[in-house]
C-alpha cells in the first residue's frame, strides 16, 4: 500500500519498489509501524515511529532532507535538532522521528486518518514519552493535520525553519517538532482513550532482536501484549 501511494504521488520511482510490490526503507526493521485496516481487512494507512537516541545527527532522516543541504539552513537545522535531542535527554525520554505516513485515497480526510495520527501520540506516551521531528509533506495536507494535533515548526534562535521543496519526494515539505506529552488540548481525551485501547492490540514482531538496545526489545516496549512472533 505504501509503495502504491508513493508511486501515485510521484514520491518514489518504480525502481525503488521490490519485485513483490513493497517500498522498503532502511529503518523499517527498527521502527514501530502503526497500521489501519479497512472493512476488508486490508491495510489502508501506515505510519512509522522510530526511536533514534543511539545515532548521530547525520544518521537521522532529517539530515537527509533537502534543508540539511542548504547553505543557509543546514547549520540552523542541526542546532534545532540537537536542542530537541538535549531536551529529550534532560527529561529522560526518547528522541524519535515520525515518517512513512501513507494513506489510501479512501481514508484521506476522514476520521480514520485523524485517529491514526492521534494513536501515534498514544503509542509514544505508552512507550514512555518522546520528543522528536518529522519531515511532513504539504501534499494531502499532512503537515497541516500534524500542526493541528500539536506539531510545531522547528526554530533556531527564535527563527522558524522554512518550508522547502524536496526533489526526492517531488513536493513541498516542512520539518515539524512534536512532544508526546504536549498534544493540542482539544485532542487530549481522545489520545487517552487510544492509549487505553493499545493494551488490547496485537503487536507483531517479525523476529527477536538480540540487541538489548533495540527499540523493539527495550524498556516499556515489552509491556505491550500479546506479542505475536
Amino acid at each position: 500500500m505504501r509503495a502504491r501511494v508513493y508511486l501515485e504521488d510521484g514520491a518514489i520511482e518504480p525502481n525503488q519498489v521490490t519485485r513483490d510490490g513493497r517500498f522498503v526503507h532502511s529503518i523499517d526493521r527498527v521502527s514501530w509501524h502503526l497500521l489501519v485496516l479497512n472493512s476488508r481487512r486490508q491495510v489502508s494507512g501506515c505510519l512509522r515511529y522510530t526511536p533514534m537516541d543511539w545515532v548521530s545527527f547525520y544518521h537521522l532522516e532529517v539530515a537527509r532532507s533537502a534543508l540539511a543541504y542548504s547553505q543557509e539552513w543546514a547549520i540552523p537545522l542541526r542546532k534545532a535538532v540537537e536542542k530537541k535531542r538535549a531536551e529529550a535527554q534532560r527529561r529522560g525520554i526518547m528522541y524519535a522521528e515520525l515518517g512513512g505516513w501513507a494513506l489510501s485515497e479512501e481514508i484521506r480526510g476522514t476520521r480514520d486518518a485523524l485517529r491514526m495520527a492521534l494513536t501515534v501520540y498514544a503509542l509514544t506516551q505508552f512507550l514512555g514519552g518522546a520528543v522528536g521531528t518529522t519531515t511532513a509533506t504539504k501534499r494531502h495536507h499532512s503537515s497541516t493535520i500534524l500542526k493541528k494535533l500539536g506539531g510545531r515548526a522547528l526554530t533556531c534562535d527564535g527563527v522558524e525553519l522554512p518550508p522547502y521543496y524536496d526533489p526526492q519526494y517531488k513536493c513541498e515539505m516542512e520539518i515539524l517538532s512534536f512532544d508526546s506529552h504536549c498534544p493540542s488540548p482539544k485532542f487530549s481525551a481522545s489520545i487517552e482513550d487510544y492509549r487505553q485501547d493499545l493494551r488490547n492490540l496485537s503487536v507483531i514482531c517479525a523476529e527477536a532482536y538480540p540487541d538489548s538496545n533495540s527499540p523493539m526489545t527495550s524498556g516499556n516496549a515489552r509491556d505491550l501484549s500479546p506479542v505475536l512472533s
